[in-house]
Formats: structure tokens, C-alpha cells, sequence
């Protein structure tokens, strides 16, 4: 048996979208749409904030705000659990002339 190196490169990936959504200030761990605070619940305190902006408009930009901000969110978060779960439907480790065990030369 060897190494299954397409899953160790998913895992690197992993990591990397998972340290890109911390850097960006993104959870990646709740859905935002079910969450009491998220990223544009955050970002939108601050549009309609008093001593930025008030009124009806701001509430209606704040709003757009944070729905702009979650989708986002959701968007990353959804590419981390993607990456994540396609690195953990492969083995660990395969046959040793399975494509994956020399990926990406071998692989797909």
C-alpha cells in the first residue's frame, strides 16, 4: 500500500481555503443565514451606525449589506466543506499502482 497523495494535496487544500476564510475574517463554521451573528450581521452594524449614517436608506443598505456579506460566507464556507469532504471520501492510503498513489502524475 502507498500513500494516497491526491488526498494529501486535498488536505493541503483544505488548510489553505480554511486559513484564507480565517484571514478574510469569514467563521466557515456557521451557515450565516441560520446564525444570530454573522460576518454581515457584523458589517452591517456599522453602515447604519449613529454616528455614520442614519435613516431609512442606510436601514435599507445595511440590510443589502449583510445579505451581500453572507452569501459570501456562504460561498467560502461551502468551498472549505466541499474540499473537506472530497478529501475525506478517499482512503488514506491505496494500491501501489493506483493512479492516486503517484497523483497528480498518475492521477486525474
Amino acid at each position: 500500500m502507498a500513500e494516497n497523495l491526491r488526498r494529501q494535496a486535498l488536505g493541503r487544500l483544505c488548510e489553505y481555503v480554511s486559513n484564507q476564510n480565517a484571514q478574510l475574517g469569514f467563521d466557515g463554521t456557521l451557515v450565516p443565514r441560520y446564525a444570530a451573528h454573522s460576518k454581515g450581521a457584523e458589517i452591517m452594524a456599522t453602515v447604519n451606525a449613529s454616528d455614520t449614517w442614519t435613516g431609512p436608506l442606510a436601514d435599507e443598505m445595511a440590510e443589502d449589506t449583510k445579505a451581500d456579506v453572507d452569501a459570501v460566507d456562504a460561498v467560502f464556507a461551502d468551498l472549505f466543506r466541499d474540499v473537506r469532504d472530497e478529501r475525506n471520501a478517499l482512503p488514506v492510503e491505496v494500491p501501489e499502482d493506483d493512479p492516486d498513489a503517484n497523483w497528480p502524475n498518475g492521477g486525474v
